[in-house]
């Protein structure tokens, strides 16, 4: 839907709100945060990840093994904000592909430790390069200082919630 579209969205919203007790400014401020969510995801999902062969969790599983080296199951989770089940049902996946190895902690054998293989850094690389392009042409409309500030906006909201 183009950018108008979502505007008047927003002032049918707005019209509404001003019929009741809810503040359209917090309520404007989530319609957009979901909006942007679901067009940047479903793009992601449908144009750059699905030629690779990847879900969003399997790609941020290849990302951070390939940022930090390899990781434990509770380290992945947390690094994602995610459960134990979400890591070991992606890397189930991504091993299947011999994407990823799981070999065991040598500090704790009861643990294991998932890492990259070479294809998997190879398709991480690929995979980052195209979204990477995405995420630039989506973010073009704004300035370096904007960016920043739109980011630690969110990161307010995300440790306010």
């Amino acid at each position: 839907m183009s950018g108008s579209g979502a505007g008047d969205q927003e002032a049918v919203l707005r019209a509404f709100l001003n019929e009741t007790d809810s503040d359209p400014d917090v309520l404007a401020v989530w319609f957009y945060v979901y909006r942007a969510h679901r067009a940047l995801m479903g793009a992601m999902d449908e144009r750059l990840l699905k030629p690779f062969g990847l879900s969003f969790r399997g790609y941020v599983l290849l990302m951070t093994c390939w940022m930090r080296g390899p990781l434990g199951v509770a380290e992945l989770a947390q690094a994602q904000g995610v459960t134990r089940a979400a890591i070991v049902q992606a890397a189930n996946t991504l091993e299947k592909r011999e994407l990823i190895v799981r070999a065991p902690d040598a500090a704790d054998g009861r643990k294991v430790q998932i890492s990259l293989t070479d294809a998997g850094l190879r398709l991480v690389e690929q995979a980052h390069a195209r979204i990477h392009d995405f995420e630039r042409a989506a973010t073009s409309g704004l300035s370096a200082g904007e960016m920043q500030t739109l980011t630690s906006l969110l990161r307010r909201v995300v440790e306010a919630a």
